[in-house]
């Protein structure tokens, strides 16, 4: 009788019947919280591994072709040559 019992209430927790006097709707609820939170760590990790690829991939390209003015792409400066080449203090007013 207790394998015919055992049989029933693993059909109702794959069915998803189950009753809320034997506490399994809890444990239903607490495993979908626990796979849902294992999902979503996962594509944090992901997304950052994506992210920092993405990060050194940049650096690598940045090593390897410097722009003319390395020190101003780095901090962020404009550069001192205008889209011609020549440089703004070398142009008359």
């Amino acid at each position: 009788m207790a394998a015919v019992e055992g049989a029933d209430v693993s059909r109702r927790l794959l069915v998803g019947e189950a009753s809320s006097k034997d506490g399994s709707g809890d444990m239903v609820k607490t495993i979908a919280i626990a796979v849902c939170s294992a999902v979503a760590y996962l594509a944090v990790i992901v997304g950052l591994t994506v992210y920092c690829s993405i990060r050194l991939i940049r650096a690598a390209a940045l090593r390897k072709h410097p722009p003319r003015d390395h020190h101003a792409a780095v901090h962020g400066q404009s550069s001192p040559t205008n889209s011609l080449g020549v440089r703004r203090s070398d142009r008359r007013h």
